[in-house]
């Protein structure tokens, strides 16, 4: 083989190593973090979690968490404060991902697994059912629903800070779905103070629209390295061919 043939073939060789090495980055999701909390304010009270009962705390409860800016992200987990009031459940908590409806929530977008608590303070982390992107600059709900006879708890502050990304934000209003069908802010008297429910939202970002493109732009010439250098092996071979000699 030629020097010329060999240096052809190192250097398809180099381009194929080289975008090998970039595929993976442009290819996975960036590394899932926290992207919104108020797991650590201080605990308040909590919201009892149920449905069809008189008292308003009784009933599905929700609250809203917006997304930040950017191409999307990946749902990867949701940490919630839940908890036991008291007695000897027979099911579960059942939480589910909604979208936003006018400021309330909407349809079901995505379930969690269940969850039952058997302290009056868990820290419970769940992944979705279904995975799921959520778009920048949006509007979920995080909704909580069990039996009333469960006695289930969501556990709450007073507090409206929060911790995450920039444009990431909790809802101060933590909501009810008394009576069936509608939703109703809960709130503590006296002086209606809003109490949002304790959770925290790990997503990681899809990635930009520029990094899929370099992936497609090297992916074509790793297939042209390979190319060129099988295509020059090939000529190489035929020069050197023993039925020419």
């Amino acid at each position: 083989m030629s020097l010329r043939a060999t240096d052809d073939v190192f250097k398809g060789n180099r381009i194929v190593f080289a975008f090998a090495l970039l595929v993976p980055l442009a290819g996975s999701r960036a590394e899932a973090g926290l992207v919104v909390s108020n797991l650590s304010n201080t605990l308040g009270q909590a919201w009892t979690i149920g449905r069809d009962d008189v008292d308003l705390t009784d009933s599905p409860v929700a609250n809203r968490f917006a997304t930040g800016s950017g191409p999307g992200w990946h749902l990867d987990s949701v940490v919630l404060n839940l908890g036991l009031f008291a007695g000897s459940p027979t099911g579960d908590i059942e939480i589910y991902l909604a979208a936003d409806n006018g400021g309330l929530p909407g349809g079901l977008l995505t379930d969690f697994p269940s969850a039952s608590p058997t302290s009056s303070l868990e820290i419970t982390m769940l992944t979705p059912q279904t995975p799921i992107v959520l778009a920048p600059s949006t509007a979920y709900w995080l909704v909580a629903s069990a039996d009333v006879a469960d006695q289930y708890i969501w556990n709450f502050t007073e507090d409206f800070s929060q911790t995450g990304l920039s444009g990431w934000l909790i809802g101060d209003t933590s909501w009810g779905g008394y009576p069936a069908g509608s939703w109703t802010p809960l709130i503590l008297p006296p002086g209606a103070t809003p109490a949002p429910t304790l959770f925290q939202v790990n997503a990681s970002a899809v990635p930009e629209p520029s990094t899929t493109a370099m992936f497609g732009i090297g992916m074509a010439l790793v297939g042209l390295g390979m190319f060129r250098r099988n295509r020059r092996g090939s000529r190489v071979r035929e020069i050197w061919s023993p039925e020419q000699v």
